[in-house]
């Protein structure tokens, strides 16, 4: 089983970590999450030949965590600041338009965001994916932690948010990331280690095929469907008789009497 934390629980992580540290902030846990990206991404970063590294860093913890990377892989980059009121549209496309192979890393918005993207980021954003959608190989877009626009807290969208290759999620898993409709803006989900100490509780696990396959008895040759117990099943409606459907499927798929 795997365990998810929402972006709640995972604050306390980072507030206790301070504490624990001697450290004054949770700024100043930054270079430790660059040291964790680092050693993550460095083989896949150097095998990927990026001309440019393109760091779209906003006022938070994230941004600093982008642009540490930046710095830390040591191939030409620039920053493009993401900020509420302005945001250089003309500079970006100069940037996408360079016949370069970019590298974007999202650091404008993390586990903290909720509710809309600001029309201009939405607007930065929107150049990003039309660029994309007709330059695959020439920009891949890697989020720290999450892309942004993504809500860790409940899966919830914003219009506009970005959609990441690659999320390195730092420290633990998200719930959020694992929901059915996370993929299209996760993109591949990579976790990055952290020496943190581990929440609390877990607040969802995630099963796995393994979890479940040795909970289930094997089948001999010689044995039959009474030999598995009964399963009395009580699902569906006239309405929504789909839901017996899947029920029968599970229970056949299970192997019970």
């Amino acid at each position: 089983m795997i365990p998810l934390y929402l972006a709640s629980s995972l604050r306390k992580v980072d507030d206790y970590e301070v504490l624990a540290r001697g450290l004054v902030n949770r700024e100043s846990l930054v270079p430790l999450a660059v040291e964790a990206l680092y050693g993550c991404v460095a083989d896949r970063f150097f095998s990927s030949n990026f001309d440019l590294v393109v760091v779209l860093k906003g006022h938070g913890l994230n941004g600093q965590d982008a642009l540490g990377l930046a710095k830390k892989l040591g191939s030409p980059f620039t920053v493009v600041s993401v900020a509420q009121d302005q945001v250089s549209l003309a500079e970006l496309e100069t940037l996408l338009n360079s016949s370069k192979k970019i590298l974007i890393l999202d650091g404008v918005f993390g586990t903290g965001f909720q509710g809309s993207l600001p029309e201009n980021v939405q607007n930065l954003f929107g150049i990003i994916l039309s660029f994309k959608s007709s330059n695959k190989e020439k920009v891949s877009i890697w989020s720290i932690d999450t892309p942004s626009g993504f809500d860790c807290e409940n899966g919830r969208v914003s219009a506009g948010a970005l959609k990441a290759d690659l999320t390195l999620s730092l420290g633990f898993h998200k719930y959020a990331h694992h929901l059915k409709w996370a993929n299209e803006w996760v993109g591949e989900l990579e976790l990055v280690t952290l020496d943190f100490k581990d929440p609390e509780q877990v607040d969802v696990w995630l099963l796995e095929e393994s979890d479940l396959r040795f909970r289930l008895p094997s089948r001999k040759e010689t044995q039959h469907k009474g030999s598995f117990g009964a399963l009395e099943l009580m699902a569906g409606s006239p309405k929504y008789p789909g839901a017996l459907v899947l029920c029968a499927s599970g229970a056949f798929k299970s192997g019970v009497g």
